[in-house]
């Protein structure tokens, strides 16, 4: 029973402080989400309590519980513990049934999603469709999951056909965030079913054998992830990725936080990489064959962050594309749009001759 009120807590987070026995399930809520856990209680369990008091007795480790009716009693065979039950609770009001289903995914899949597009979720609450995890389809049809912080943009696109709403459906950042950190959980599921409600579309569910978390849906529109990244380029360079994360880990420890600057020169034949912190200067060079000269500012965390779970072809090697000095950086792998991510770059002073 511990696991599973720490689930529900990372969930539902400090304010909210409900849980409900339901069938052998136990489930929270707070005005965004609502989780279910399937639990080893009785099935004919049925109540609320408040959760820092169950916590409590939990911490002593008392094995058998009993429904008297009004409360819940502890057990260890020779002394008890008693919670009252919270009565004329309704904690799941606003909790609509979600019958239409939109798609299906591995567990496996949709976690690897999520832990290369996580970083880019916003934190800033005054953008609220940045605070979230959009789930929307490409051309051909295919689901598609995005997030942004409004400097950098992380887009993967699945295998998986869909067939919804052209604007998708944005998921609040703290639940997927919530998923990604219980995936321990997730994972122990084969697939995890995706369904929404027949009214207006206004939540999801993602159902699975031990869990089902009714999430609402943000309104709001997406920035357009097609438009973000540019059909046409000056240049794609291939970099080396371990060169480039071994250069980029120096340059964001030599260069002054949280923008963390660091240049990026691209002559024909080198790829130059500079950075300072007070009186200390990184400098540092990779070989490259490209077609566009240009010097940029980027955030060296932003690069650490994109190449963190990016994948390489044989050389070890990822793709650059390059439009101008103040337009997105692109990252791919080489030759594969499945996974892509655009970086805002910062605007640095002319060099001199």
């Amino acid at each position: 029973m511990k696991n599973e009120v720490k689930v529900l807590k990372d969930f539902i987070g400090k304010k909210y402080d409900i849980l409900s026995f339901d069938k052998g399930w136990v489930k929270s809520i707070n005005p965004e989400v609502s989780v279910s856990l399937k639990a080893d209680v009785n099935k004919d369990f049925f109540g609320s309590v408040d959760i820092p008091s169950l916590q409590k007795i939990l911490k002593v480790n008392y094995k058998t519980i009993v429904d008297g009716g009004s409360k819940f009693t502890f057990s260890n065979g020779r002394s008890d513990l008693s919670i009252n039950k919270i009565e004329d609770f309704d904690m799941f009001d606003w909790v609509e049934e979600c019958n239409n289903d939109l798609f299906e995914i591995d567990s496996k899949e949709f976690i690897s999603i999520i832990e290369k597009v996580k970083d880019k979720m916003a934190k800033d609450k005054l953008k609220p469709v940045f605070c979230a995890t959009c789930f929307t389809k490409s051309e051909n049809n295919k689901l598609v999951v995005v997030t942004s912080d409004s400097r950098r943009l992380s887009c993967v696109t699945t295998n998986i056909d869909v067939d919804f709403e052209e604007n998708g459906y944005l998921i609040p950042s703290e639940v997927i965030l919530a998923m990604y950190k219980n995936r321990k959980v997730i994972l122990t599921n084969n697939k995890i079913s995706i369904y929404k409600n027949d009214s207006y579309s206004t939540q999801i569910e993602f159902e699975m054998d031990n869990m089902v978390i009714i999430s609402r849906v943000i309104d709001g529109t997406f920035p357009n992830y097609n438009q973000v990244i540019p059909k046409e380029f000056k240049s794609k360079v291939e970099i080396n990725k371990d060169q480039l994360t071994k250069d980029f880990t120096t340059a964001k420890e030599f260069s002054i936080a949280p923008t963390y600057k660091t240049i990026m020169d691209f002559g024909s034949k080198n790829l130059g990489i500079f950075s300072e912190q007070g009186s200390i200067n990184f400098k540092s060079s990779i070989s490259i064959e490209n077609s566009y000269l240009v010097r940029f500012g980027i955030n060296a965390s932003y690069i650490l962050d994109a190449l963190k779970y990016m994948n390489v072809d044989f050389n070890n090697n990822i793709e650059v594309r390059l439009l101008g000095d103040m337009s997105p950086v692109i990252i791919s792998p080489v030759k594969d749009d499945s996974y892509v991510e655009v970086i805002m770059p910062i605007m640095i002073a002319p060099k001199e001759d």
